[in-house]
């Protein structure tokens, strides 16, 4: 407000005279800006005037309690006193501030359903290519055994190529995760910036489920009897 109306400082807008058609009003304090609207709409000059003939809202500022019921009833038998005849009609202003993100909260909730059976379905897809890579592998793993690998070594032989793979995926799929999430914050004339762990605990998150999904094959296969394997081939 004060640099759309070129008033300087706030403590030289003190006292200074606003018209406002027929009314002049005294600025009496100046607030730091504050986010009335919904946060995809910049700061807009905002005033706050008491006009006694037309007030149409009362703010109650209270500390949050588990039993509003007792703080209900006192506001209620208040206003009656004062407005006898008139019902009350409250909100509470953190119910309008959440409508104004309905939408943004139905668009994250489905996002986050279509990424749970994303993943449901990569693991199972992950799952089915190490059952088809350790079954055509078997004959080697065995020989590896014979020559003395441990099966430490066998796990590490066979994950590091799926870790491989999913680091790939990830060199692609980082750079698309960026530009949506950039171009979704676009609509916010206040946002966050986008911090590099925003990505990097996704991709750890990700390892962590692979490798939960493929170590059981793995070392079930690694821990077979030779013998029984070869004796079949």
């Amino acid at each position: 407000m004060l640099q759309a109306f070129g008033l300087g400082s706030p403590e030289e807008a003190i006292n200074t005279q606003l018209v406002n058609g027929s009314d002049t009003l005294r600025i009496l304090g100046v607030v730091k800006n504050f986010a009335w609207y919904s946060l995809k709409e910049a700061d807009k000059p905002f005033v706050l005037a008491l006009n006694r003939e037309s007030t149409t809202f009362f703010a109650i500022k209270f500390e949050a309690e588990s039993d509003l019921s007792p703080m209900n009833d006192y506001i209620r038998e208040t206003y009656t006193s004062f407005f006898q005849g008139n019902p009350l009609d409250y909100f509470f202003q953190e119910a309008y501030f959440n409508r104004q993100y309905q939408a943004e909260r139905q668009f994250g909730n489905i996002l986050g359903i279509f990424t749970v059976v994303a993943i449901l379905l990569a693991s199972l897809g992950l799952l089915g290519l190490v059952i088809f890579s350790c079954s055509r592998r078997l004959k080697e793993i065995c020989v590896r055994k014979i020559m003395g690998a441990s099966i430490n070594s066998i796990f590490l032989l066979i994950s590091k190529e799926f870790m491989l793979l999913i680091f790939i995926a990830s060199l692609f799929g980082l750079p698309l995760a960026y530009i949506s999430c950039h171009q979704w914050l676009n609509n916010f004339a206040h946002r966050i910036s986008l911090e590099s762990w925003f990505f990097l605990y996704p991709v750890i998150i990700l390892l962590i489920i692979s490798l939960m999904t493929i170590s059981f094959q793995i070392l079930r296969v690694a821990r077979s009897n030779p013998a029984d394997i070869l004796r079949t081939e």
